[in-house]
């Protein structure tokens, strides 16, 4: 069996989960015997991938230049769109996953086409986006010309079949891994400024359904939180002048909401000191900063809403994403009681062992191999 993951996701995904996916997945699953596979992307932009070793992948990294961002952007899906058809064409695949959504998957005619949805956060949230949304066209074109379609969770696969009327038998479940582990260990008040205080963490993007702003509404109203509590947002670019403004109206200052960005070692260490890992999401596809914060020991208080339920199980603190007073309940309960916090710790550490790479792997070969 010989399988080709398409350039999509790492044209423009610098980080992120899709690309993480993708990167974990081929590496898994070029381990099982009798299978072959690769990324074939000319160029890409992708960290993840500019890590990995070379007979993995077919493609040149480019660089990251500031003040480049929109020479590249138009530069790479060119070249991209020019040369993928003939190298995916030479590598004689049997299966061509393709990593995001595209007009055009480029292959061969004798290629059956795979498609992962991970979310239907554009059909679900529609006021959030234009009304004539074109991602979702091309989803639907994409999803369409599948072969089989593989969704991340028993929540994504619901909201496909709804909004896009799928057939079932047209669609497998699975459950995506984590792996952010061996990372070196040092004192963060030393990496980063301001960090010799408790913090609470947030991850990611920040606008729109990550329901930042009902995270940030109920961390000011309990005077608890705010006083024994910094907010830490790890990722998701830096504070806008739009959230600085916020912050200004709400009494806030550089010492107690703080952006800070890095890599894994970084992250993994953020992890380990938070208090909480606080998920406050209206809807997310899966969640894999949900077992990654397990994985470190810190416990989960999360959203009651759309597949996050699935993954974290009954170790997490839940509350109504719509409802501060529940935000700020759920996270009071449990960083101010070291009995709740050690038992979801304890829970985390059982509940993370249920999510592999390697589990996604097998059972993505199992598909695989049914469609052939």
């Amino acid at each position: 069996m010989r399988i080709v993951f398409n350039d999509q996701i790492f044209a423009s995904q610098i980080y992120g989960g899709v690309s993480r996916y993708y990167v974990s997945l081929n590496k898994c699953i070029s381990e099982i015997d009798g299978v072959e596979s690769t990324i074939i992307s000319p160029l890409y932009v992708n960290s993840y991938l500019k890590k990995i070793n070379q007979p993995e992948t077919t493609g040149i990294a480019i660089p990251e230049i500031r003040y480049t961002g929109r020479i590249r952007n138009k530069i790479v899906p060119l070249v991209n769109t020019l040369l993928s058809p003939y190298l995916i064409k030479s590598y004689k695949p049997n299966i061509v996953h393709e990593t995001y959504y595209a007009r055009k998957a480029y292959a061969p005619k004798k290629a059956k086409r795979i498609v992962t949805v991970f979310d239907m956060i554009h059909e679900r949230y529609k006021k959030l986006y234009t009304p004539d949304n074109p991602m979702t066209k091309v989803k639907r074109l994409v999803i369409n010309r599948a072969d089989h379609v593989i969704c991340i969770s028993n929540n994504t696969r619901d909201d496909l079949i709804e909004f896009f009327n799928t057939p079932e038998d047209k669609i497998s479940v699975l459950y995506l891994g984590h792996e952010i582990s061996n990372c070196k260990s040092y004192s963060n008040s030393d990496a980063f400024p301001n960090m010799d205080r408790p913090y609470l963490l947030f991850i990611g993007r920040r606008g729109d359904y990550k329901n930042f702003r009902g995270l940030l509404a109920a961390y000011v109203k309990s005077e608890r939180l705010r006083t024994n509590f910094n907010l830490i947002c790890f990722g998701g670019g830096n504070f806008n002048k739009e959230e600085r403004s916020l912050f200004d109206s709400y009494g806030l200052d550089k010492s107690n909401v703080i952006h800070i960005s890095g890599d894994d070692n970084s992250l993994a260490n953020i992890y380990r000191k938070a208090d909480a890992y606080i998920c406050p999401s209206l809807y997310e596809g899966f969640g894999i900063t949900l077992l990654e914060s397990m994985s470190f020991n810190c416990p989960v208080i999360c959203s009651n809403t759309s597949s996050i339920p699935e993954v974290v199980g009954d170790a997490g603190e839940y509350f109504d994403p719509d409802d501060i007073e529940s935000i700020i309940f759920a996270i009071e309960n449990v960083v101010f009681s070291p009995a709740r916090k050690n038992e979801l710790i304890i829970k985390g550490i059982e509940r993370k062992d249920y999510f592999s790479w390697e589990k996604c792997a097998k059972h993505t070969h199992k598909i695989y191999k049914s469609i052939l």
